[in-house]
């Protein structure tokens, strides 16, 4: 759903029932229950500016970019305008994949994002100086759906203007991949699920799992019932849970047992 949709509709996204309802805007009263905010166009995208508590009684209010389509919370831009410092207690990895190939980055955590009267603590969030490159309209990031995710959003883009209210995940930890597994889908259908990387040092590659090995059972369940998105999110869901998985590594079929663990 491009900006036409945008521009013709007050687009009211609805996270906990999977819900997307287009509103007349001519015809639409904003919600009283909702918390108000100006949005800034640029180049027909919307901006909002972000208060970002960054450690020993730093803070940044920065410009950020606000995008659904990132699965992100929170994307920082590593470049000279921005300024941010990489927080000691990262990981180097991927996070993802753009037209000009791999996005490459760190994952960490910063103190708190502030929208408003709005507060997150021990927000999981994304360094890369892949997107600075663009150089977008002096934004310092992207505000992505793994915060926002957490509200009822309502763009009203005829008022210049973004409501939220928060939902019932508002108050669930921000968490990271506890497994170490980079996964990507593959196949004729994309039904079938390979790793692309383990991350040195975490429980996946402890546990001996290889780049290239494909999973074809995930707590002795059939891959029917886990695609990639939720093979991924049980990665993310308790420090100390036991994922069982079994791999195929060429002809040979190998049980796998670990346990997750927070590595930031």
């Amino acid at each position: 759903m491009g900006h036409g949709i945008f521009r013709d509709f007050v687009v009211e996204v609805d996270y906990r029932n999977s819900n997307i309802i287009l509103h007349n805007p001519e015809k639409y009263t904003p919600p009283s229950r909702y918390t108000a905010f100006d949005l800034d166009f640029s180049n027909n995208k919307p901006y909002i500016n972000v208060e970002l508590g960054l450690g020993n009684g730093n803070t940044k209010i920065g410009k950020m970019l606000i995008d659904l389509g990132v699965s992100h919370a929170l994307l920082l831009e590593l470049n000279e305008r921005t300024g941010f410092d990489i927080p000691e207690k990262c990981i180097e990895t991927s996070l993802g994949r753009g037209l000009s190939g791999d996005i490459d980055g760190y994952v960490a955590r910063v103190e708190s994002v502030k929208i408003k009267d709005f507060v997150f603590h021990d927000v999981v969030t994304s360094y890369t100086a892949g997107y600075s490159k663009i150089r977008k309209r002096g934004r310092v990031g992207i505000l992505g759906g793994g915060l926002l995710s957490r509200f009822n959003v309502i763009f009203d883009y005829s008022r210049s203007k973004l409501y939220l209210k928060p939902n019932k995940n508002f108050n669930d930890p921000f968490e990271y991949n506890m497994s170490g597994l980079e996964l990507i889908a593959f196949g004729s259908g994309y039904d079938r699920i390979k790793v692309s990387g383990v991350i040195e040092g975490s429980p996946a590659d402890i546990a001996g799992i290889e780049e290239g090995d494909e999973i074809v059972r995930v707590n002795w369940g059939n891959m029917r019932h886990y695609n990639l998105n939720r093979t991924s999110a049980l990665m993310r869901t308790r420090e100390g849970k036991k994922i069982r998985l079994k791999i195929l590594r060429g002809n040979e079929k190998i049980k796998i047992v670990f346990r997750l663990k927070r590595m930031i």
